[in-house]
């Protein structure tokens, strides 16, 4: 059953080889199929993230992927020692802080964009 199935997102990329060494280089993930056609990475937990070749990407319009973290402030700080420029927010009813971190009730959440503008996200929970 469906159910039971694990998930891969697919992400839209318009370099598959710079996409490649920002995910590889900057978040640390690593390749499990690399083809042409798609690139299949490793995250955590036994969860995959795939690469696409397309025209465009979803052009930074919503998040397509999270990670889930148990210390945000330090994942935010690998990653902007590696380049990795984090989202700030400041409207009415959604901010950010200093920290570019987002806190709704007990999760945490901070976004970014990859290099090809598609917004990816960290959160923590508790």
């Amino acid at each position: 059953m469906i159910n039971n199935a694990s998930v891969t997102p697919t992400i839209p990329v318009v370099d598959l080889e710079r996409a490649k060494r920002f995910y590889t280089e900057k978040l640390g993930l690593q390749i499990h199929m690399d083809d042409p056609h798609h690139l299949e990475l490793r995250a955590g937990n036994g969860s995959n993230l795939m690469l696409e070749p397309h025209e465009e990407s979803s052009k930074g319009k919503f998040t397509l992927a999270t990670f889930e973290v148990s210390d945000i402030e330090q994942e935010i700080r690998e990653l902007e020692n590696k380049g990795v420029r984090f989202e700030d927010y400041d409207e009415p009813s959604f901010k950010t802080d200093d920290h570019h971190i987002h806190q709704e009730n007990n999760m945490r959440t901070a976004w970014f964009r990859d290099s090809e503008d598609n917004i990816l996200c960290l959160h923590q929970r508790g």
